[in-house]
């Protein structure tokens, strides 16, 4: 009956704990994180804006398809800033006001001008079957295009946060930077080959590579800007609720759903849609 008696009176410590924590008066917070956004739209005629001068892309191209490579882009991000509360009163403590900065690649951007050319070039009779197979030669010109840049800016959002050791938060927030160290590569790849349709057991596959060419080129970009508004959702783990020093430190998952407008200046202002998943270790002060 006491050990019963001293755990029920230690449980209602630690939850009378958990619902009235702590005053603080602001923290900071540190994490990173991937980005994921829907590219800005462009097409064949584009692709010579990202690389003015180049001599691959002047070339008569007009039997090649154009294509683009990816409609999302996968962006890596790093974040770090301070809060505290602007609206805090004797009686209560109000929203978070968080402003920090953030890092991470910009858009990736890819577009492709291809074309196959197929010749016969041999045919083969099987001494036993009879049957014949047509050696095509074959000829496959590739020129691919691809864009990216870093991502640098600050952004501010004000946060609600529910008491407790697991809580959930959410908010508003906006975000602006610019879009910086922008580059442009230029590749020009031609395989040329035979065909067989079948596998030749010295070969390990269908194909006989008789020769391949690679031409590059490299162009810097100018300097572009971006701005968005994102809701901040996250959920929030105070490793202890005891100790004066790890009940000040929280662990935090965060999305944030974002609208964004971005300035590539090779294209027009483009207005995309975007999802922010951030790991953030975030310190009471």
């Amino acid at each position: 009956m006491l050990m019963i008696a001293l755990l029920v009176g230690w449980s209602s410590l630690v939850m009378a704990q958990d619902a009235t924590p702590v005053r603080r008066s602001g923290s900071v917070h540190l994490g990173g994180g991937g980005f994921v956004s829907v590219d800005p739209f462009f097409g064949r005629a584009d692709m010579a804006r990202f690389a003015p001068g180049s001599e691959l892309l002047s070339r008569d191209l007009s039997d090649h398809t154009f294509g683009k490579e990816n409609w999302i882009s996968g962006e890596g991000s790093f974040d770090m800033g301070i809060s505290f509360f602007p609206c805090a009163t004797t009686e209560r403590q109000g929203p978070e006001l968080r402003i920090g900065v953030l890092y991470g690649s910009g858009p990736s951007l890819g577009g492709t001008l291809s074309r196959t050319t197929r010749t016969p070039y041999d045919t083969l009779t099987s001494s036993q079957t009879g049957v014949r197979t047509v050696i095509d030669s074959v000829n496959q010109s590739e020129y691919r295009m691809r864009y990216s840049a870093e991502r640098f800016g600050s952004n501010a959002s004000l946060v609600w946060r529910r008491a407790g050791r697991w809580s959930l938060y959410g908010g508003a927030g906006v975000m602006g930077g610019v879009l910086m160290n922008a580059r442009t590569t230029v590749i020009h790849e031609v395989e040329a080959y035979t065909d067989g349709g079948y596998s030749h057991p010295w070969s390990g596959g269908d194909h006989e590579f008789d020769d391949t060419l690679e031409e590059h080129e490299t162009f810097r970009n100018a300097t572009g800007w971006w701005f968005g508004a994102y809701v901040p959702l996250g959920l929030d783990w105070r490793v202890a609720t005891v100790s004066p020093f790890w009940s000040r430190v929280h662990f935090c998952y965060e999305l944030r759903p974002q609208i964004i407008v971005q300035n590539i200046p090779e294209l027009t202002n483009a207005t995309g849609v975007g999802m922010q998943a951030l790991f953030l270790a975030r310190v009471e002060l």
